[in-house]
């Protein structure tokens, strides 16, 4: 799934967010280890939902019988092939995805954890997730510009 140049990119920033923040503190270090780590898999959740959603969607879509459709008669809302209804059920099954609901139990116990220890840095974890979403950005970007 990911080549060569997908995992680099996720390595470096990986690691320089991890030198960086391992140069402030441990707790830097260890709340932008749990940001990255968190939002990396919750992102990546909801990328694979996309993908498994556009892939089973692809058959769903009617396709139009002649040309009438295109004609300049037809209001565009009639023109749509896909109604409201079935782009609310696909947002709903994106957003209550198990694997995503998962992460997001993963991510709420390990943020209670670090603050019973109290080792929560709020500016390393913001750090994380903000690296996380530029990597898997960029590597989603680069996935479909591939596919």
């Amino acid at each position: 799934m990911m080549n060569r140049m997908q995992f680099f990119i996720f390595a470096l920033i990986f690691a320089c967010g991890g030198v960086c923040s391992a140069y402030f503190s441990f707790e830097s270090f260890v709340s932008f280890m749990s940001g990255f780590v968190s939002f990396a898999l919750i992102l990546l959740g909801s990328f694979l939902g996309i993908l498994k959603q556009s892939k089973e969607g692809k058959e769903d879509i009617p396709k139009p019988i002649d040309n009438t459709l295109k004609s300049k008669n037809i209001p565009k809302s009639e023109n749509h092939t896909i109604s409201d209804t079935s782009k609310f059920l696909t947002g709903l099954k994106l957003s209550f995805s198990l694997l995503r609901l998962l992460c997001y139990v993963g991510l709420i116990i390990w943020v209670i954890l670090l603050l019973e220890y109290r080792v929560f840095d709020i500016g390393g974890f913001v750090g994380g997730v903000g690296a996380s979403v530029i990597a898997l950005t960029s590597i989603a970007i680069m996935f479909i510009k591939n596919a």
